[in-house]
């Protein structure tokens, strides 16, 4: 005869987990961080300041990024006066040749506003202005903008979670 004994199965198993932060006075979005610097600067003068805190002025490669920030925008940027934004790219080096300053890689998505890039006497810098519905514009990069600075998010280790 068999004796069968009834026991409650105890199931072990281990997770890691992690998640992705970004400091303080940044908004996340996918593997990203993003601030809106409340200082004028040039385009220089912005790509050395984000620099400085271990960021890059935005890249925005994909529409969603580009929704993304020009969601942020509309809720944030109307406070700024005037609308008016620096991001990552220009056409320094060759004229109507633009690429990312970071990567140093042609563009493959653009969001310009209608009848832009114009080209117009020294725009090699890339903005985004309220002016023009928070699209892509030339502008001299010597004019005083702020600027939306960028970096990767950080991976936390969250642990293991033993259950």
């Amino acid at each position: 005869m068999f004796t069968i004994i009834k026991a409650p199965l105890l199931a072990l198993f281990l997770v890691n987990y992690a998640y992705c932060l970004c400091p303080n006075g940044y908004l996340k979005h996918d593997e990203s961080c993003y601030k809106m610097i409340r200082t004028f600067a040039t385009w220089a003068e912005a790509t050395i300041y984000c620099r400085a805190m271990g960021s890059e002025l935005a890249n925005l490669e994909t529409a969603v990024e580009d929704h993304f920030v020009h969601g942020m925008l509309q809720n944030l940027g109307g406070s700024y006066d005037p609308p008016k934004f620096w991001l990552g790219g220009n056409d320094i080096v060759t004229e109507s040749e633009w690429m990312w300053a970071k990567t140093h890689t042609k563009f493959t998505y653009t969001n310009w506003a209608p009848g832009q890039p114009d080209n117009g006497q020294g725009e090699n810098c890339l903005e985004l202005s309220k002016n023009v519905g928070w699209n892509w514009n030339d502008e001299t990069c010597e004019h005083r903008k702020y600027f939306i600075c960028e970096k990767p998010s950080e991976e936390i280790d969250g642990g293991e979670i033993i259950g």
